[in-house]
């Protein structure tokens, strides 16, 4: 099976473009709680040479993207809403059965910037409390995907009220079986890549599978290998970890 990164470090905001503004997070700070704010993180910064693979909103359930996961063990991270999650929790299920981890996507897929702390404190939190009723706490992660990206200090504050470690972006997107990266063709290790469930979410997921077997810092992608000297995919604790 695939090595999990154990901890994470500061975001590497600096060098992603065409996102929603970076933001430094060399150092934590603490919300007027005492609670202390979650890291935004466009890419982790890894040791290793493993990638994130992420899944949003939960619209268009595919058995097919489920078969993929299974086939090549991708340890993926789900990002839900609180509908979809609700009408295909079932579907869900099969997920987490095998390891895998859902996090809050926000109940309505709001744009949090665009609401003041209480809102953004029902959307952010009111989806964990969901998710904890729907699936045992062992996988439910602790971090949260903004809507669009956008998230602000509010949206710290407010997601560190529900223990949110972290805030990841993403420096790369795959979509319509196209795998499009910040910043240049190759994956580097720490990549955070978005997808969706969508129709095509298996051809996104099988492009990013074909996408990481390409060369990076000149050693071979093999994604399954607990053997393998080259990046992997992880599941992702360590977008949940706050040191």
């Amino acid at each position: 099976m695939v090595a999990t990164i154990a901890a994470v470090s500061a975001c590497a905001a600096n060098t992603v473009s065409g996102l929603s503004g970076p933001i430094s997070s060399s150092d934590h700070s603490e919300s007027p709680t005492g609670d202390q704010q979650p890291d935004a993180l466009h890419q982790v910064a890894a040791v290793e040479p493993v990638i994130f693979v992420s899944i949003d909103d939960g619209h268009h359930p595919s058995q097919e993207a489920l078969e993929v996961v299974r086939e090549h063990q991708m340890p993926v991270s789900l990002f839900l809403n609180e509908d979809p999650m609700k009408y295909h929790s079932s579907y869900f299920e099969e997920y987490t059965a095998m390891g895998i981890h859902v996090r809050t996507h926000t109940q309505t897929h709001a744009d949090l910037t665009q609401h003041r702390f209480d809102d953004q404190q029902q959307e952010i939190c009111g989806m964990v409390e969901t998710l904890e009723d729907r699936f045992s706490d062992d996988v439910v992660g602790s971090s949260l995907r903004a809507p669009y990206g956008a998230s602000d200090e509010t949206t710290q504050e407010a997601a560190s009220t529900s223990g949110i470690g972290s805030i990841p972006h993403w420096s790369g997107e795959a979509n319509n079986g196209t795998v499009t990266l910040a910043h240049g063709e190759s994956c580097r290790p720490g990549d955070i890549t978005l997808t969706h469930f969508t129709q095509t979410l298996p051809e996104d997921l099988q492009a990013i599978q074909d996408k990481g077997r390409r060369r990076i810092h000149h050693r071979p992608f093999h994604s399954l290998s607990s053997s393998s000297r080259g990046p992997r995919l992880v599941e992702g604790p360590g977008l949940d970890h706050r040191e």
